[in-house]
């Protein structure tokens, strides 16, 4: 038998070679401590249960064990290199004049109350070093030179290989240890912003540091600038554009190690934390290695970890879930991330700080990156692999999901997405234009067709579009809720003319007589709403799988009701979409690639074993 082992090697050379992972999460779901487990110097060191080679008490025991020794056995454990977004964030800052960092300050106290002058002496004493420093004093000034040399270093391409290990190790460690003393200070104060809601003025609390990172972001992805909140396309990329200039100094310095080849080098980085979901895209298209990590956790876990006050946690929700458009380009929006991530990690409740469960998803998927195929998936992403793939049917102009409706042992029963009623035409297909030039009754209800004012509003909006500078050459759907709210002066959600994915399940089995529900699952790529919920509630589903929290009552008012018959609400954890795609599809048969890879033919030995040799 030839030894293909070298061959073999070759085949997975460029997985080996680099590894990007950007996480995701609301604050407090457990970024930071993914990344703290990933940049662990050895595989020793890991938080891992020992692996068992007899006794076992499920498959997934089985998976772990062939995880666990690919991993040990193979010496396949390498610590990631962790670049902190906070930290590139904090690198706009310091690159400014002190004159814009106070003008900033001072434009986010027009918002709100914050003694402004304290905080402004104890950032003085410590950006300049000087506990005698006065902020009206520091005015001129580049507040750190040495982040301004190396940012000129990388402008101008090529530095050498003793700069670019200055510049990784200042991006990765001595700002990151600015930044947490940065924040030290701006954590101690908090932020009160009046808002007038309703005719009336009330007041949101922030913690400061908070409230200020999370403008600083959005201004710099808007303007390029930390203290210019003004609309500039083309600034959308610059914090992920600076974190891609200190990935591509690290690749090249681990190309040129001492005793490594060009080809043999092992480079694992990991971004924490992308909250945006172009973002996400953006590193998406430039690395075929990029993966997209979610940490999830429930919500009581998560409020217990950040230790903040019930208005400063409510004031983080709304930063991170906005309402406004330019939330795509500009703004954090983890629903968004949540929905177009690759692999979701589970982040329970660990009051010894012992990240069993994380390690070990963690170590899977690595795994897997490496050698895909390694183990199968498990039912519960088989099962939201098939609600993912569904989603793409819906004919939503806003949000796809999928859901799928399975028997007690995961065996598929329904597959349901977000749509309108069969024989009705779906809203991505339906246009203003065509409304208006042809008022045909197969596309568009009776009440679009009757309504004046309804007419009226559409024959608006086509006016509009007919001008030089709205043509775009697409297709202008409209959905229908948002011009009859409109009209009305609502926000009512029940004038959808689809019908939801879980929803669209249940009715499939209904439909065509299928077999009853009681103690069932449903997989959603969202999760239930209320009405939803309580369909699921009568229909006897015992557990409900699901990736993004729906921002209603439906667990804590549907799904929670005394003792017994209660569903169980489960957070994802799994791969999906390309990422199940591609971890999961073997290069090889595992057969053919273990002989290959050790030279040695069960069979020809069997064959010689018992003699039946020729």
């Amino acid at each position: 038998m030839i030894n293909n082992a070298e061959n073999i090697k070759n085949l997975y050379r460029e997985r080996d070679r680099f590894v990007l992972f950007g996480l995701t999460g609301r604050t407090g779901s457990g970024c930071t401590t993914v990344s703290n487990i990933l940049s662990a110097e050895s595989f020793l060191s890991l938080s891992l249960r020992s692996y068992k080679t007899c006794d076992f008490a499920s498959a997934d025991e089985r998976k772990y064990s062939v995880i666990y020794r690919f991993m040990k056995e193979g010496n396949n454990w390498e610590p990631f290199i962790v670049i902190e977004a906070s930290t590139i964030i904090v690198s706009f800052i310091l690159q400014e004049k002190y004159t814009n960092l106070w003008f900033f300050m001072d434009q986010i106290q027009k918002d709100g109350k914050l003694n402004n002058d304290d905080l402004k002496a104890e950032l003085a004493k410590f950006l300049s070093g000087n506990d005698e420093a006065e902020w009206s004093g520091l005015t001129d000034e580049i507040i750190d030179n040495e982040l301004s040399s190396f940012l000129n270093q990388i402008k101008n391409g090529n530095p050498d290989a003793q700069s670019t290990a200055s510049i990784i190790d200042y991006f990765t460690k001595k700002l990151k240890e600015k930044k947490n003393a940065f924040a030290e200070i701006l954590k101690r104060y908090h932020f009160e912003k009046m808002i007038q809601d309703d005719k009336q003025q009330k007041s949101e609390v922030y913690n400061y540091y908070t409230y200020f990172m999370q403008n600083a972001g959005n201004n710099i992805r808007s303007s390029g600038r930390f203290f210019d909140n003004s609309r500039a396309p083309g600034n959308e990329y610059s914090v992920v554009s600076r974190i891609n200039d200190v990935i591509q100094l690290i690749l090249k310095s681990k190309e040129k190690e001492p005793g490594t080849s060009s080809d043999q080098y092992k480079c694992r980085i990991c971004i924490d934390a992308l909250r945006n979901p172009m973002e996400i895209e953006y590193f998406r298209d430039k690395y075929r290695a990029f993966y997209a990590l979610a940490v999830n956790t429930e919500d009581d876990y998560r409020k217990k970890r950040l230790g903040l006050s019930k208005e400063e946690i409510e004031s983080i929700d709304r930063i991170e879930y906005p309402d406004e458009k330019d939330y795509y380009f500009y703004h954090q929006n983890i629903q968004a991330c949540l929905q177009i991530a690759d692999i979701y990690l589970y982040n329970p409740d660990s009051p010894n700080q012992s990240y069993f469960t994380l390690s070990e998803q963690l170590l899977k998927y690595i795994a897997l990156i490496l050698q895909p195929g390694l183990v199968t998936p498990t039912h519960i992403e088989r099962c939201m692999q098939l609600a993912f793939n569904a989603k793409y049917n819906s004919g939503c102009l806003s949000r796809k999901v999928g859901a799928i409706v399975t028997g007690e042992d995961f065996s598929i029963r329904s597959v349901g997405w977000n749509d309108v009623p069969k024989g009705q035409v779906s809203c991505n297909l339906r246009c203003v234009e065509d409304y208006c030039k042809n008022q045909d009754e197969n596309t568009f209800s009776q009440y679009e067709l009757t309504d004046p004012i309804y007419n009226l509003a559409l024959f608006n909006i086509k006016s509009e579009l007919r001008k030089e500078k709205r043509k775009t050459g697409k297709l202008y759907s409209y959905c229908f809720k948002d011009i009859y709210n409109g009209i009305k002066g609502s926000k009512n959600q029940v004038y959808t003319r689809a019908l939801h994915a879980e929803e669209n399940a249940f009715l499939q089995i209904a439909k065509y007589g299928g077999a009853g529900l009681e103690g069932g699952k449903l997989f959603s790529t969202a999760s239930p709403c209320e009405l939803c919920s309580k369909k699921a509630y009568q229909l006897g589903i015992k557990e409900i799988y699901y990736i993004d929290p729906y921002p209603g009552i439906s667990k804590t008012h549907i799904l929670s009701f005394g003792h017994s018959s209660n569903p169980q609400m489960i957070l994802f954890k799994g791969a999906i979409g390309n990422a199940y795609i591609s971890l999961y599809s073997p290069k090889l048969p595992y057969k053919d690639e273990i002989e290959m890879l050790t030279g040695v033919s069960a069979k020809e030995i069997a064959q010689k074993s018992s003699g039946s040799a020729d």
